[in-house]
């Protein structure tokens, strides 16, 4: 057997310490990769002895203000499913469920132990409206981190959707550190776990697969199914257990009831489940489509107008925090800024300042057009900001604002020394930022050419304007895209 694709397989998947536990001493495995393995399961024991300490504390904390707490995913599992042996499951973090509306009771408790929110807010109270977790870190011999839920998934479809009464009047007591908590019932665990593993790891994860086979072992007397069937019909969870449960029962050994799963293989999801799984499921999803996919399922217009604006315009103070704002003056260029990367990111375009030197040799077409560009911005810099008038009224321009376009010469001048000087570089990492801006000023300059031909009759000479910005913009997006 090819050992060490098992061992870069195992680690891979974060199994390690929970091989360790049901293979030790049994000389199945080489013993190199045993004592490995053994490592693993000694540092994740103490990692995890340090993380339920600050657990401990952090219920401590909530207790005082009278907030409830569900623990979730490896938390709860290790205290219940695992029998405690908080050796045998990693954990990269702790979940904590509260009541949406203790949240901000509970966020503000925890930043008295000393957490503070890893990502700033768009805008004050968006988190708790839109999101259905903050994550919390905490500095120390070992950075904790801490999620804090108020909903089982993020999708604002599934925020609306859950019956949170029912997970929370369903949970189970469990203790930590002789402190009482709850974890959700079986149905609910098994929904939960089903869900996370379909919609937000695309069904992959052995140690997840794990957790769901251990659960199904751990309550196998209590587990309804009939109950498990109609929750998942009604919180729009079909399709998750759908494409969960059958592959574990066939490859974990299982005791699902064949006849439960001949029922969850006939039901059929509805036209608004598939519609959001696919949404959620989609193979590649960066900002933009997670932007879109969790606007297309936020319910109601004025909602997905409010988060539509939010997420476009949020606070300075996120700005500032986000992109690193070195002058308040810089401000409102960040915005567009930030529209950019998102409609890359739509089109799974890299952006050129993220590239490093070397990644692409600039083209012939680019240095042309770079240098074409130079010239025509070249000479008409000099014309607007020497004769503006002259030049303009042969146009047939009017009226002119001598001011106005003095300044448009000069700034034509800037971007003529810009491509001039991107013309001569030897690669495109080196034009990064000259590419975006000449694709941002010749695209809505464009636009706001074609805004006034639309409306009013003016001369030839302004539509060819018009055409020399617009086969610039598509020269520059073209670019850009071109990988």
């Amino acid at each position: 057997m090819a050992w060490d694709a098992v061992a870069q397989a195992v680690e891979a998947e974060a199994l390690a310490p929970l091989l360790y536990r049901i293979l030790r001493g049994r000389a199945i495995v080489p013993a190199a990769l045993e004592a490995r393995w053994q490592s693993a399961h000694q540092e994740n024991f103490l990692r995890n002895t340090l993380r339920f300490h600050e657990l401990g504390g952090a219920l401590r904390r909530l207790a005082v203000v009278d907030v409830p707490v569900i623990l979730l995913k490896g938390a709860a599992l290790a205290e219940t499913v695992y029998g405690g042996n908080i050796a045998a499951r990693p954990m990269a973090d702790l979940d904590l469920l509260v009541h949406r509306a203790d949240a901000p009771a509970a966020l503000t408790a925890l930043e008295s132990l000393g957490y503070e929110a890893v990502d700033a807010e768009a805008r004050g109270g968006a988190a708790i409206e839109f999101e259905n977790e903050v994550m919390l870190r905490k500095p120390g011999r070992l950075e904790t981190l801490l999620e804090v839920h108020w909903s089982l998934l993020d999708s604002p479809h599934y925020q609306a959707l859950l019956p949170m009464p029912w997970f929370w009047d369903t949970a189970l007591p469990v203790q930590v550190d002789g402190l009482d908590a709850l974890s959700l019932g079986p149905e609910a665990q098994i929904l939960h776990l089903c869900a996370h593993l379909a919609l937000h790891h695309g069904g992959r994860g052995l140690l997840w697969q794990h957790d769901i086979a251990e659960v199904l072992h751990f309550y196998e007397d209590r587990l309804d199914w009939d109950l498990l069937l109609a929750k998942a019909v009604e919180c729009d969870l079909l399709l998750s257990l759908q494409q969960v449960l059958p592959p574990i029962a066939e490859g974990w050994a299982v005791p699902a009831p064949v006849a439960a799963l001949e029922r969850l293989s006939c039901l059929k999801p509805s036209q608004e489940e598939t519609r959001v799984f696919g949404l959620l499921t989609a193979g590649d999803r960066p900002v933009a489509r997670r932007f879109y996919a969790d606007l297309a399922t936020t319910p109601g217009w004025r909602q997905r107008l409010r988060y539509g604006l939010i997420s476009l315009f949020p606070e300075p103070s996120y700005m500032r925090e986000r992109y690193h704002i070195s002058h308040p003056l810089l401000l409102p260029l960040y915005y567009p800024y930030r529209w950019l990367l998102g409609l890359c990111s739509a089109f799974s375009i890299r952006p050129l300042a993220c590239m490093e030197k070397g990644d692409l040799a600039m083209s012939k077409v680019l240095r042309s057009t770079f240098l074409v560009h130079a010239t025509v911005a070249l000479v008409l810099g000099v014309l607007l900001l020497i004769i503006p008038g002259r030049f303009l009224e042969a146009l047939g321009w009017a009226p002119i604002d001598p001011i106005i376009s003095r300044l448009l010469g000069a700034a034509l001048l800037a971007l003529a020394w810009s491509s001039f000087r991107s013309w001569r570089a030897a690669d495109r990492a080196h034009v990064a930022i000259v590419l975006e801006a000449e694709a941002v000023f010749t695209v809505l300059g464009s636009m706001a050419v074609l805004r006034h031909l639309a409306v009013a009759n003016y001369p030839s000479m302004v539509w060819l304007l018009f055409l020399v910005l617009l086969a610039f913009a598509v020269s520059w997006v073209y670019a850009l895209v071109r990988k």
